[in-house]
């Protein structure tokens, strides 16, 4: 049986898992591509796409044949189509950066998708207190502690919103990822960003996020 959904990524999380993990909460029944075909798509000619894209993630609507690439795009897709928008457009706004945000951290950790190789310099200068990672998960602590989310909270969303939004979907998926796949950096996570990293904490703890992990660490 055809699923609803299709998502198009490489066999690894890092930006596949922006566009999952919104999928999985909202209970979507959707089919991994296979490696092979999504190479075979990424080399085809643009007129042969389902959407004219670069590279993965690419997701797509099996029933209509709708298609959307760009991780940002594909989130933002997806929480208009499941209500998950804050109904302020600068809320909205803001939760759209956050993803960007998110998405620049990411790039920052793969040293631009793979482009380069990490030495042990380079780490070095990269990660520890006041650096580099610091500073671009601040970004994303700062902001959530402007909207009113406190280390102490047991409850609330990344932009004081009353359900999840775009922003905590992103969050969550970076953080999520980073902590499992790279364990010594949680401790960088709870000394740059204390307040997110403790809402991702609670936002896995829903049960179908925490199958979701779950399953994912049986791989990476």
């Amino acid at each position: 049986m055809v699923k609803t959904w299709t998502v198009g990524y490489w066999p690894i999380p890092f930006r596949g898992n922006f566009v999952k993990v919104i999928l999985e909460y909202a209970g979507e029944e959707y089919d991994v591509m296979e490696t092979s075909e999504v190479i075979q798509l990424k080399t085809a000619a643009v007129s042969a796409q389902p959407v004219p894209f670069i590279g993965p993630p690419f997701l797509l609507h099996n029933e209509s044949g709708f298609a959307i690439s760009q991780t940002a795009a594909i989130v933002e897709y997806l929480v208009r189509k499941f209500g998950f928008v804050p109904e302020s457009p600068e809320l909205a706004a803001l939760a759209q950066k956050a993803v960007l945000d998110c998405i620049d951290v990411l790039v920052e950790i793969t040293r631009h998708n793979g482009n380069q190789m990490w030495t042990r310099d380079a780490w070095s200068e990269f990660r520890g207190p006041g650096k580099r990672l610091d500073q671009c998960l601040g970004v994303l602590e700062e902001l959530a502690k402007r909207h009113g989310l406190k280390e102490e909270h047991s409850t609330g969303f990344f932009l004081g919103t009353e359900k999840m939004s775009a922003a905590d979907f992103a969050v969550y998926a970076l953080f999520e990822q980073l902590a499992r796949c790279m364990p010594p950096l949680i401790h960088d996570l709870q000394r740059a960003a204390p307040r997110v990293w403790k809402m991702c904490q609670r936002i896995g703890e829903n049960p179908k996020l925490q199958a979701f992990s779950n399953a994912q660490s049986q791989r990476w």
